[in-house]
């Protein structure tokens, strides 16, 4: 069995391929030298996905990934978790460890180091840092080891470590709210003033009913990792923040899930949620979005065109959700500026498929997924056995404003050298152009009667021209200009 559980498990190389790390019991077809128990797999892809190299990471216990990044010197660096101390793990602290392992550039360990105390550690994202060390962000149970800064047992705060490029701890931050029960930490990112934004999760118990509740929590921290401002936010059931991205405004946009029903009129049990801050943590809007039953975005990236792209999960088949192919399905959703929906995608086969792994942009323009599955069709080429890595790459077409039903849109001539006429059973609201990057494009002028545009001024290529009538219905259609 193959899983993967973290938001930055994948990530494009400098030569066009991908790395990626997965947890993993086996010992057979494409995985090699299991320790014992889960061991953290690491697999380099080329450009086209095929297998580089890959080897397994552990000890006789388990061990579960969290975060890969390659590295300056063309190395990589991971970080999770370790309950072990044999194997490759030369010690262990308490019951599970934050686990860092430096890799050179064909997989070989360089160094590896534990970090925590006598309970539970666990590391979930990695960054190099412009000095050749790493900054990793994590959650802690313990109260002593390398942990300073907790002084509740049982209490779980955010554990923030600063080491040196050899993995030497260099300085650190411990957070967490004594009214709350645990504080999570499930992304953690760098931001453009040289400090850091955090998102994850609070359980507490409502003071006033002692039910139960988990509201987002968001951690805005400068350079040495101190708070420069702190939000929750949520309603009367859970609401967890899984993913965060500073926004072009200097503000931030956070994806993640909600179950309370007192926030907004709920799809299902269970919304995908999409929040945007502004620089100072105020709330500039908030959706909801999903179908009948469970629904998340657990990452987001700010398009070119200033909307946003989701990817996440789906059970369901009606409300936002076009199609289910199974029991859960990858979802991708775009969105613009305002959370609006532009159009969703779901790609799995009849059995569960699910997204926990993340998604980046890559160098063409488009995007590459990374989740698990236990499907042997549909979308899904194969399965080795009960559940595996499932990767998908998504092409700049596909991603960027693709070619789609076009509800009756007549576009012509296409090809063109510069004008297009425009056929639509309601009257246009606006028409908008990008290219296969998804950038927005300027065009020349959209005529006062709205059934002609004039896209002389673009080069010769491939567009798509997107469409909004007047009942808010977005339609696109692919277009050639010679």
């Amino acid at each position: 069995m193959e899983f993967t559980y973290g938001s930055t498990l994948i990530q494009q190389t400098t030569d066009g391929g991908y790395i990626f790390a997965a947890g993993s019991d086996s010992s057979d077809n494409d995985v090699t030298g299991n320790h014992g128990d889960t061991d953290i797999w690491v697999v380099k892809l080329n450009e086209t996905g095929e297998i580089e190299w890959q080897r397994s990471y552990g000890g006789s216990d388990y061990e579960e990934p969290r975060s890969i990044q390659q590295t300056t010197d063309g190395g990589y660096v991971f970080a999770g978790m370790s309950y072990s101390s044999d194997g490759d793990v030369s010690q262990n602290q308490g019951i599970g460890d934050y686990w860092i392992v430096k890799l050179d550039e064909t997989g070989t360990i360089e160094w590896e180091k534990s970090y925590g105390g006598s309970a539970q550690d666990i590391a979930d994202v990695i960054h190099q840092t412009t000095d050749g060390g790493y900054i990793v962000a994590g959650n802690s149970t313990s109260t002593d080891g390398d942990v300073a800064g907790n002084e509740t047992e049982f209490l779980t705060g955010n554990w923030i470590i600063k080491l040196d490029g050899a993995g030497e701890i260099e300085g650190q931050q411990f957070h967490a709210r004594g009214d709350m029960l645990t504080n999570r930490l499930y992304d953690f990112i760098l931001t453009s003033d040289g400090g850091y934004m955090a998102v994850g999760m609070v359980f507490y118990l409502d003071p006033n009913t002692w039910q139960p509740n988990i509201d987002f929590l968001m951690l805005k921290l400068n350079e040495v990792g101190e708070v420069e401002w702190e939000q929750t936010w949520g309603g009367l059931d859970y609401d967890s923040a899984d993913a965060v991205q500073e926004t072009t405004d200097g503000g931030y946009i956070i994806s993640g899930y909600s179950s309370s029903a007192n926030i907004f009129p709920h799809h299902g049990e269970v919304d995908a949620v999409v929040l945007k801050l502004n620089s100072e943590g105020g709330i500039e809007w908030y959706k909801n979005y999903g179908g009948e039953f469970y629904e998340t975005f657990n990452a987001i990236e700010q398009t070119p065109d200033g909307g946003y792209m989701c990817f996440g999960w789906s059970d369901s088949t009606d409300g936002d959700v076009g199609e289910n192919f199974g029991t859960g399905d990858y979802w991708v959703v775009r969105l613009d500026s305002e959370g609006e929906i532009i159009w969703e995608k779901s790609f799995g086969g009849s059995e569960h498929d699910a997204s926990f792994g993340g998604f980046v942009p890559t160098s063409d323009g488009g995007y590459i997924l990374i989740g698990e599955t236990e499907s042997n069709d549909g979308h899904v080429p194969g399965n080795y056995g009960e559940r595996d890595v499932w990767i998908v790459k998504l092409s700049a077409e596909n991603m960027g404003i693709s070619d789609t039903d076009n509800y009756n849109i007549n576009l012509y001539p296409n090809p063109t050298t510069g004008i297009i006429n425009l056929q639509t059973p309601k009257p246009i609201q606006s028409v908008s152009i990008y290219n296969l990057m998804g950038q927005k494009v300027p065009f020349n002028s959209l005529n006062q009667e709205n059934t002609s545009i004039d896209i002389s001024n673009l080069s010769s290529g491939t567009y798509f021209i997107e469409v909004i009538l007047n009942d808010k219905t977005i339609k696109r259609h692919k277009v050639i200009k010679k």
